[in-house]
């Protein structure tokens, strides 16, 4: 928090791995965080302006160093070992705020630097990699705006007494499915052999698919 502005992490504590997926996200699938976010920053008292700064898990663990490293090294591999998975507000100064590595005089990142406590690196030049899990702000507001959007048709959609049986099948290696570790199988008596019952295919989208997509849906209802 500074004089103008609050900025909203949430983290998560989890007892085994567990990331943010952005593709799980616009299905529907995991939405948690970002609800949780939103809550957060109306929750927010007295700020002029407030800013998410980031959805993380963090994996609850107690890590052992492997091998005889150098003790100057133990921290930053402890560290390592326990970082936090999710995606983070690229913009200034979150990044430096969330890891001291980051902080320079110049106010520009460090080049070659990853960070050993959220998922976000630099390249030679001092440019986020592509690989970290940092967006916009924009970017966040878009996923917040969409994420309220889900809740509110699920909502709708209950309300209505729409009960029909839709798993979906994860279109990637794991071949995931609503149904793996259901106990309401009985119930709902949904049958791939049975005609008519079919999966909902979800098709992996990488994170910027995801905030294309969610841009061209929230601009299409304007």
């Amino acid at each position: 928090k500074d004089e103008t502005c609050t900025y909203v992490k949430i983290v998560d504590y989890k007892t085994g791995q567990k990331d943010l997926s952005l593709s799980d996200l616009y299905y529907g699938l995991q939405m948690q965080l970002i609800v949780y976010l939103k809550a957060g920053m109306e929750a927010a008292d007295g700020a002029k302006l407030v800013m998410p700064a980031g959805v993380l898990y963090y994996n609850i663990s107690d890590p052992l160093v492997e091998g005889k490293p150098d003790a100057s090294k133990i921290e930053e591999e402890m560290l390592r070992s326990l970082m936090m998975r999710g995606v983070v507000n690229e913009d200034d100064p979150v990044l430096p705020s969330l890891d001291s590595n980051f902080i320079t005089d110049s106010g520009k990142f460090p080049a070659k630097v990853s960070s050993a406590v959220a998922p976000f690196a630099t390249d030679k030049d001092g440019n986020l990699k592509k690989q970290s899990h940092a967006i916009t702000t924009r970017d966040f507001d878009n996923i917040i705006a969409f994420t309220q959007k889900n809740a509110a048709n699920m909502s709708k959609e209950i309300i209505t007494g729409r009960t029909e049986a839709n798993p979906y099948r994860k279109n990637d290696i794991t071949g995931k499915t609503a149904c793996d570790y259901c106990i309401y199988h009985d119930i709902c008596r949904f049958d791939v052999r049975i005609p008519g019952n079919n999966f909902r295919v979800l098709n992996k989208l990488s994170d910027d698919d995801v905030l294309h997509a969610v841009d061209k849906d929230l601009n299409t209802d304007l």
